[in-house]
């Protein structure tokens, strides 16, 4: 039989879960999802979600699996927090379930965020300040862009109040069945993070000992070109669908390949305008606070200035 999942990553984006994601699924005994972020229960997000029906979220996402011997099976859709629908669709699919998740200082997380949307063409503004500063117009549906998946996703105040959206989380969560990893946390004591995420899955060690970045900052160059060769051409996708037909095989990843000749490590963090970082500590800082106290923890640090 497919197994089902018995764990979700449930965001936030850009706050180390595809890392996790990625040290997990070479888990001898976890079991993961492909795409890595089906989505499926984010049924208020539907252009995010790969499938509309439970037994094709099965067999689409988890078939690979079938006959395996897995103490855990999970799947990291990161917009599952943000979703006011996802968790207690989870919860109804399985009670048991666990979840698993990341927060990190909003301010970071957001230019994370604006990088990323850059990457995926889901963001057109060349800084993220005009971003930032477009938030009003979008939340009209004003400068949405053409290949933007869902424009609330543009709302990056909202996307990255993390505090809201935990306190929701914690009131359908049983404590037990949730796990709170900070991104500082994760970056600085990786391999404890990761032994801890075993432990509360219940999963023996694996003995892993390195643990390499994964999904850093990337950017883009020549982006009118890489939007060229990114965005499917519908002629040139028959051509490759006939040369693989000739050849027998199931994909020639020339598009991946070529778009990694514009994209590239971020060499360092934008600087951002006083006035800009004073407008997103006023942004955040109720919303910290409330991080403060559900986390228990000093998050003074990510109350400051620049990192």
């Amino acid at each position: 039989m497919i197994p089902k999942p018995n764990f979700f990553i449930i965001g936030a984006p850009r706050c180390g879960t595809t890392a996790l994601s990625e040290y997990l699924k070479s888990h001898p005994r976890i079991g993961f999802s492909i795409p890595k972020e089906p989505h499926f229960f984010a049924s208020d997000l539907p252009n995010l979600r790969c499938v509309e029906h439970e037994s094709d979220y099965l067999k689409t996402c988890f078939g690979h699996l079938e006959g395996g011997e897995y103490a855990a099976v999970g799947e990291a859709s990161v917009w599952y927090l943000y979703s006011k629908e996802a968790i207690e669709q989870i919860l109804a699919f399985d009670p048991n379930a666990k979840f698993i998740v990341m927060i990190r200082n909003p301010r970071d997380m957001v230019q994370a965020l604006y990088e990323k949307y850059i990457e995926s063409l889901q963001e057109n503004c060349s800084s993220f300040e005009k971003a930032w500063h477009l938030q009003s117009q979008r939340k009209l549906g004003k400068q949405i862009p053409k290949h933007c998946k869902h424009a609330s996703m543009l709302i990056y105040a909202d996307v990255a109040r993390m505090g809201e959206q935990l306190e929701r989380a914690m009131k359908l969560i049983p404590a037990n069945q949730l796990k709170l990893i900070v991104f500082d946390d994760f970056i600085s004591h990786t391999g404890d993070v990761y032994r801890s995420v075993l432990d509360f899955l219940n999963v023996p060690d694996d003995g892993r000992s390195v643990f390499p970045r994964i999904n850093e900052g990337q950017q883009v160059k020549l982006r009118w070109l890489y939007q060229e060769i990114s965005i499917p051409n519908p002629w040139l996708m028959k051509i490759v669908g006939f040369v693989k037909r000739l050849l027998h095989i199931e994909r020639l990843d020339i598009q991946p390949r070529l778009r990694q000749l514009f994209v590239a490590k971020r060499d360092k963090k934008a600087v951002l305008s006083a006035q800009l970082q004073d407008e997103m500590r006023q942004e955040f800082s109720n919303d910290i606070l409330l991080l403060e106290k559900l986390l228990q923890r000093d998050l003074s640090l990510w109350m400051g200035g620049p990192r």
